[in-house]
């Protein structure tokens, strides 16, 4: 499996500003080379913010190549390979901005994000920041480093295609549901995930006041699910709540016991992970003590003791 990582710095907001190339080159799944160039701006502006991030400053780069000069050496690394960063709309955004200030043709390539790639392959990360993500799966990393985060990025993609067996992109594309992107002259495609179509069966579940335990962990417990679910509609979701003698919510409220976090409603609303302590949603299945206690799909349904669409009625 063939290539190219890259990752950008810039000194300040404007997407033209790089300070900094970072070029890992992957073929047949080793790393082949890296590459890393220390780039004068055309405009020299340094912003605090950036230099606190990267630590590179205007006297470092003050006799350094500008871009134009650059680009000539690192062409081939954007020409008809695959590309990919980790938030890949900003880096791809530089490149382009960069090669716009300069008049330069823009060549033609496909590029991913290893960001999002991420987020469909591991399941549960309570973020997908590539520091945080390196750091959970031992990967050595200078963040803000262009090419320490370009190499990152790489061991990233690699990991997964070893996961899960890829043999090409565009088996890891249908596989996770993610457009790929495209660079060229004439056009621009961003890369992005696609909506999983959902494919939850109509069950049999049928409400049965009848059988209700009073010893069971969600009785008389307001329960809200958050975001689509992936195994069970939000109907049956809730006759199961009212089977185990718990209270459907609609809304969040005060008194709401639990919080049933979906797949979804993580990769939409990023609040709602930073109130997990650990790297991983690795949570005792029922949390004890007041207030609201936050669970997952699959434990929640658990506890619920429920195995599918095809389960009998009993």
């Amino acid at each position: 499996m063939d290539f190219v990582t890259v990752d950008f710095e810039t000194a300040n907001s404007n997407k033209d500003s790089v300070c900094e190339i970072g070029i890992t080159v992957i073929k047949n799944g080793q790393v082949d080379e890296k590459i890393s160039y220390l780039v004068r701006p055309q405009i020299s502006y340094f912003k605090v913010r950036n230099v606190k991030a990267h630590g590179i400053k205007p006297e470092m780069v003050e006799f350094k190549p500008e871009f134009d000069n650059i680009w000539g050496e690192i062409e081939m690394y954007f020409t008809d390979t695959m590309v990919i960063s980790h938030n890949a709309s900003f880096d791809i955004s530089v490149l382009r901005a960069v090669l716009e200030l300069y008049k330069i043709k823009t060549p033609r390539f496909d590029f991913l994000c290893s960001y999002r790639i991420a987020q469909r392959a591991w399941k549960g990360f309570d973020t997908y920041k590539l520091g945080s993500l390196c750091d959970s799966l031992e990967i050595d990393l200078d963040y803000h480093n262009a090419l320490s985060d370009s190499h990152g990025c790489a061991m990233i993609i690699k990991k997964i295609m070893e996961d899960f067996n890829f043999e090409s992109f565009e088996e890891l594309c249908e596989t996770f549901q993610i457009q790929m992107g495209r660079v060229s002259p004439e056009i621009y495609i961003p890369t992005k995930l696609i909506p999983i179509k959902s494919k939850i069966k109509k069950s049999n579940i049928k409400t049965d006041k009848s059988k209700i335990d009073p010893n069971h962990p969600f009785y008389g417990k307001k329960i809200l699910l958050a975001g689509k679910l992936a195994t069970i509609s939000r109907n049956d979701a809730h006759k199961l709540i009212k089977n185990a003698g718990g209270i459907g919510m609609q809304q969040l409220s005060n008194d709401t016991d639990f919080m049933v976090i979906s797949q979804d409603y993580l990769e939409e609303q990023d609040m709602v992970v930073k109130k997990f302590k650990k790297k991983k949603f690795d949570i005792p299945p029922l949390p004890q003590g007041p207030g609201l206690k936050y669970i997952t799909e699959s434990q929640f349904l658990s506890n619920m003791k429920w195995k599918g669409n095809d389960e009998e009625e009993e």
